[in-house]
């Protein structure tokens, strides 16, 4: 999935609003959940997208982590290869979904994911 130019400029102008007005945007923009659990494709090592954006790690059919990243196809291999190393923090995802946006979107983008869908390895965000 990917936001459109049109999507791109409508979010960048309302980066500075107070907070419901970027929120409100951001609902009308931004895909439901439904629609990023829709897209979810069992992951594959040696593929995906160089692009930007935010990526949601699944387990069949339960979310587990929302990150972002300035090459997503690099983040994802790190965490896949992170779940073969015994001495780090697992995320035991299979499946994944990816939205392309432009980097300086990811943070915004992910934050708003991040409080809306609560994953639970996103521990920072629960506390």
């Amino acid at each position: 999935m990917f936001l459109t130019p049109d999507e791109i400029v409508e979010l960048d102008s309302h980066l500075l609003s107070p907070g419901r007005e970027m929120r409100a945007c951001m609902d009308r923009i931004l895909p439901t959940y439904a629609a990023i659990r829709a897209s979810r494709l069992v992951y594959a090592l040696n593929e995906g997208t160089d692009s930007s954006g935010v990526y949601f790690l699944f387990n069949r059919w339960a979310l587990l982590y929302v990150g972002k990243a300035s090459c997503i196809f690099a983040r994802l291999r790190t965490h896949y290869m992170n779940s073969l190393d015994r001495r780090t923090i697992v995320i035991p995802f299979n499946k994944v979904a990816v939205l392309e946006c432009p980097a300086p979107l990811n943070s915004d983008v992910e934050v708003y994911y991040l409080e809306k869908l609560r994953p639970p390895f996103n521990v920072k965000m629960h506390r």
